[in-house]
């Protein structure tokens, strides 16, 4: 007749869109037994949307969390007794209904009431924000003694196992007050309700004599079979009988055979599978100890000819001095034959020359640029080196 759902925040405006679906809206519903042509004739006992929802939780405390349950619906179907009646008894009974959950949850706290006419049955949905007032004493020092009402918004205390116990009763009450001689029964009494149920050790009871019953009948039945098998034995001949029972033991051995090449096969896989982790181990150790063996030899031989190392090194270190001292010699022989030959001193020849030496000392230049380790720094050309140098004039004759 009656359930009561409670409702997340995150889930009232899909049930919002169910409540409140427009008559001028073409929309398929997964809902299949809603007749799109009676929608018009929904109507709202207390007309709601999301903002009615989120003005009544303003004005209420309530603890910010994605669990909140934030609003409880009530679903009221029309009874058998009314399907035949005049619209207007049908909608005093809703509204009657609606009259009786305002007083029981508050007015205030309802956020929606529609009547649907457009589904199988009629029924009406009321949607109520589950409220807690208690008196609660002020803190500051001049209101001392004081107190005042708080509103707290608490699904678990206001739908209670008690009060949906009692729900149908004092709603079966409040109809039969308000609409004498109509006769309609919502529910069935709570002592026939509660006439069938059975206690927690009658129920233990029964289980346990169910029990028994099976277990007995399960002895007879193995007994029953036992004594067929043993007519059965005395109806064979006997060579009958040995032919049974060679073939039994021959299905045993063939079992037992079977068991055991399974087991062998088990073995050998694991054999296999061990074979295969100590062989990885021994190259993963054969690995190391050649990684180990190869460093300690560089080391051993770095050690051993470290004194021939370093004499060498210090033999080169004086070489590239002595190289480089020769080059700066050179060079400084290079600018006087330049200046020389600059006045006009050079024949052809000459200058061929001193274009060919220039060209050899580039070329000196490049390769120490990329082998030694000291000329990483990229030196500009000397200024003779790009300077074309002029041949050696000629007297005209007079």
């Amino acid at each position: 007749m009656a359930h009561i759902t409670k409702f997340k925040l995150s889930s009232m405006a899909q049930m919002y869109a169910h409540i409140n679906r427009d008559k001028n809206t073409i929309r398929r519903y997964g809902n299949t037994d809603i007749d799109t042509s009676k929608t018009h004739q929904n109507y709202d006992i207390h007309a709601g949307t999301m903002d009615t929802l989120r003005k009544r939780l303003e004005n209420v405390s309530h603890t910010h969390r994605h669990d909140l349950v934030a609003c409880c619906g009530v679903c009221i179907t029309l009874p058998e007794e009314l399907r035949n009646k005049s619209d207007l008894i049908k909608h005093g009974f809703f509204q009657f209904c609606t009259g009786f959950l305002d007083k029981k949850f508050g007015e205030e706290n309802c956020v929606y009431a529609t009547v649907h006419n457009d589904e199988t049955t009629p029924h009406l949905h009321y949607g109520f924000v589950p409220v807690v007032k208690k008196q609660r004493k002020y803190r500051s020092k001049d209101k001392a003694g004081q107190t005042y009402t708080q509103e707290r918004v608490c699904a678990k205390e206001v739908v209670t196992k008690e009060m949906l116990q009692s729900f149908h009763d004092e709603l079966q009450n409040h109809i039969s007050m308000y609409m004498p001689g109509l006769d309609i029964k919502l529910c069935s009494p709570k002592e026939l309700r509660l006439k069938d149920n059975k206690s927690i050790e009658q129920l233990k009871r029964e289980k346990y004599k169910k029990e028994q019953e099976e277990k007995e009948a399960t002895s007879k039945a193995q007994e029953i079979i036992k004594q067929a098998e043993e007519e059965a034995r005395k109806k064979l001949s006997s060579a009958e009988w040995e032919i049974a029972v060679k073939r039994q033991q021959e299905e045993h051995r063939l079992g037992e055979l079977s068991r055991q090449a399974y087991e062998h096969e088990l073995d050998t896989k694991r054999l296999l599978e061990e074979t295969e982790r100590e062989y990885e181990r021994a190259s993963r150790k054969s690995k190391e100890l050649y990684e180990q063996t190869y460093v300690q030899a560089r080391q051993d031989a770095y050690e051993d000819h470290a004194e021939e190392i370093k004499a060498l090194e210090e033999e080169n270190k004086k070489l590239r001095d002595y190289v480089s001292d020769i080059r700066k010699l050179l060079v400084r022989v290079w600018n006087y034959v330049a200046k020389f030959y600059n006045k006009g001193y050079a024949t052809s020849e000459e200058a061929e020359d001193i274009k060919s030496i220039s060209k050899t000392i580039k070329e000196q230049d490049s390769l120490k640029k990329t082998v030694s380790e000291d000329t990483q720094v990229e030196r500009e050309e000397p200024w003779w080196s790009k300077r074309e140098i002029p041949q050696k004039r000629r007297s005209r004759s007079r």
